[in-house]
């Protein structure tokens, strides 16, 4: 009985995990700034991953709304532009998900956060997200995860 519980214990923790590889942190004043701070603006690539528009679409929805949420998004006066580039991309679907559940492997997206400032065009912040999960299931619900993710890196 306790080597089961031991075994879904380990299952559950080993289903959803971030790295986020800051390479730049963010100077925190050019975010709390009451008139400059936030984001002007998200841009969102694929470039060369197999990542649909509908997943592209998703992502760029919730990171709108979880920084709207805290106050950093829109901002007409902010100094600050983010660029998302997905250079990861591997989410089962269909019937390998619906058939093995948690079995089929973890659906994962690594995307290189960049936050440029807008006067100078120069790269303030930048880093590395890596999000997976075997729980999420599907495109929207792993476009949720990841931009919460994302987040974590914009807000802090």
């Amino acid at each position: 009985m306790q080597h089961t519980l031991l075994f879904f214990l380990s299952l559950t923790l080993a289903a959803c995990g971030a790295n986020i590889d800051v390479r730049t942190p963010i100077p925190h004043e050019l975010i709390t700034d009451s008139e400059k701070g936030g984001y002007r603006s998200i841009n969102i690539r694929a470039d060369e991953t197999e990542a649909s528009s509908g997943f592209i679409r998703s992502l760029s929805e919730n990171l709108r709304q979880h920084l709207s949420e805290l106050a950093l998004y829109p901002k007409k006066n902010g100094s600050l532009k983010v660029r998302v580039q997905i250079i990861g991309y591997e989410i089962n679907e269909g019937a390998s998900r619906e058939v093995m559940g948690v079995l089929a492997g973890a659906d994962e997206v690594k995307s290189r956060v960049q936050v440029i400032d807008t006067a100078t065009d120069q790269i303030v912040g930048e880093s590395i997200i890596f999000t997976s999960s075997s729980m999420a299931y599907g495109q929207q619900a792993m476009a949720w995860v990841h931009a919460d993710d994302i987040v974590t890196f914009l807000s802090d």
